[in-house]
């Protein structure tokens, strides 16, 4: 996973530009006299800046699909489900004092080799709870770190040539498209909101070591995390967690 305020006019050009916006039926450019690299750098240090939001992934690599959504905060309260071709689907929920984590029958079997099949089946549809500093949560969690997640959002080093692309709509945002070439071969498209702060929307890559999508979206929206039930509940550590 590694990156919106649209930049009106300053209050001394407003009224000339509502006269030729006027004339013309068109939108003021975006980022209007801004770089590539200007616009990303705005992208990146406002998404940054958010308290909470939710991400969407679809990566494509040698060993298959993998295929995930999480919401988190800076308090590391998150809830997330993976999919995967190789390993099978977990949710997995992270309040104050717990983890909590459901597998799908594959996940299991890939986790637990080997062992008695009563096990397994004493997992099925549950979900697990694990001390937070737990192996296995310790594993699984790093999707739900928050400084991780924004640690890999950084600004393209400077020897990538950014260039400015179209305009598109994406998930019924308005955005401006900047492309940026990568040293693996690859290409990405990072699409910035041109409304608001200048969150980024999404980033596309294609080619290159893994292709894939990844989308942003609810930032600074509560992100609500609760225990499942009680009677769904099963102590992790019996499974070697």
């Amino acid at each position: 996973m590694r990156t919106q305020q649209l930049c009106w006019p300053t209050a001394l050009c407003t009224a000339a530009v509502l006269v030729l916006t006027g004339c013309t039926g068109e939108d003021p450019e975006p980022f209007a006299g801004q770089s590539a690299r200007t616009v990303v750098e705005k992208a990146v240090k406002a998404t940054k800046a958010v308290d909470s939001v939710s991400v969407g992934r679809i990566a494509e690599t040698g060993n298959g699909r993998t295929t995930g959504r999480l919401s988190l905060n800076r308090d590391n309260r998150c809830t997330a489900t993976v999919d995967t071709t190789e390993r099978g689907r977990f949710e997995f929920r992270r309040t104050g004092d717990a983890v909590y984590i459901r597998p799908d029958e594959t996940f299991v079997r890939s986790r637990l080799k080997g062992q008695p099949r009563i096990r397994t089946e004493a997992m099925r549809g549950r979900w697990l709870k694990m001390p937070p500093d737990s192996v296995d949560a310790e594993d699984l969690g790093e999707i739900c770190e928050f400084a991780g997640l924004m640690n890999q959002i950084h600004v393209p080093e400077k020897s990538n040539v950014l260039r400015r692309g179209k305009i598109a709509e994406v998930g019924g945002q308005r955005t401006l498209e900047i492309m940026d070439s990568l040293r693996d071969g690859g290409t990405s498209r990072i699409y910035v909101a041109t409304e608001g702060e200048p969150y980024i929307v999404k980033i596309v890559k294609v080619g290159g070591d893994e292709s894939g999508t990844i989308t942003f979206s609810d930032y600074n929206k509560p992100v609500e995390v609760q225990a499942p039930p009680a009677d769904q509940v099963i102590d992790g550590s019996r499974f070697g967690g």
